[in-house]
């Protein structure tokens, strides 16, 4: 379950995290058929998420529920009767509303190849210093934690914990086991941090993580946090499918899965353990 990082936007459905590790297991346990289901929907925060489990995913009696937690989980649901979600709606955050001509909306939803060269399209010329980055994409933590005091709970830290504790308490009901897997923003990994910011600076944001962490040690959630494993990689080679959003490419989706595979057969949750 998640958003669009889970759902796999900019790769193909066979290399999203979830398809990856359904491969994995089935690998690695010829006797025990797996099915891995994506439930990932792009723009949902952790309180949609909720609702999803609630009214759709319990109806398939998962026997482990895997949950992926992105930096703007903690948005708030939006009102379509906003203007700001109108205007996204009706220019696309895809290619910054650089493009309008007619029946663009229309195009935009059902057009992967506008979708995939879109995004290209931006990313160069953000590369090429012909245009900045949308800002959105460039908020690291998304208000989960205030850049002047690190400490304070804000408002969308508090609306993500608040969905998490109601997410892992209808789990615990149940007796699912709940796997909380966290993916980075790429400005939260040590080879872009190196590059912009000192080390304060690259703790304050990392503060999301170790929030996290407190919260699966006091549900009894099995956490999965990828920040470091994605350092790892990240200085070798891209991890993510553009330079200003945090969306995995083939390879962080793949690494994602396998640190998802080790923490289930750690714990012996998928029927066999190391």
């Amino acid at each position: 379950m998640g958003d669009s990082v889970v759902f796999g936007y900019g790769v193909s459905q066979e290399d999203t995290a979830p398809k990856a590790l359904e491969r994995m297991l089935n690998e690695r346990n010829r006797t025990t058929r797996y099915e891995v289901m994506n439930f990932g929907v792009p723009g949902y925060n952790t309180e949609q998420e909720y609702v999803t489990l609630r009214d759709r995913v319990l109806a398939y009696h998962p026997d482990i529920v895997v949950l992926g937690f992105v930096m703007n989980d903690g948005v708030a649901t939006p009102r379509v009767s906003d203007a700001s979600v109108q205007d996204l709606v009706n220019q696309g955050a895809d290619d910054g509303g650089l493009l309008q001509f007619p029946g663009k909306r229309f195009i935009r939803e059902h057009s992967y190849l506008y979708q995939f060269s879109a995004r290209r399209f931006e990313t160069l010329r953000e590369k090429l210093k012909l245009s900045a980055a949308p800002k959105y994409y460039y908020d690291d933590v998304q208000g989960l934690v205030s850049p002047q005091n690190p400490e304070e709970e804000t408002p969308n830290w508090k609306r993500a914990r608040n969905a998490l504790g109601q997410f892992s308490a209808l789990l615990r009901e149940k007796r699912i086991p709940f796997v909380l897997v966290v993916f980075p923003s790429q400005n939260q990994l040590r080879a872009e941090a190196s590059r912009q910011r000192n080390e304060d600076v690259l703790d304050a944001l990392r503060t999301p993580q170790r929030r996290l962490a407190a919260f699966a040690r006091d549900s009894d959630a099995v956490l999965v946090d990828l920040t470091q494993a994605f350092d790892g990689f990240s200085r070798a080679q891209p991890l993510y499918t553009d330079t200003f959003s945090s969306h995995p490419n083939a390879l962080g989706h793949k690494i994602a899965a396998m640190a998802i595979l080790d923490a289930l057969s750690q714990r012996s949750l998928a029927g066999f353990a190391n």
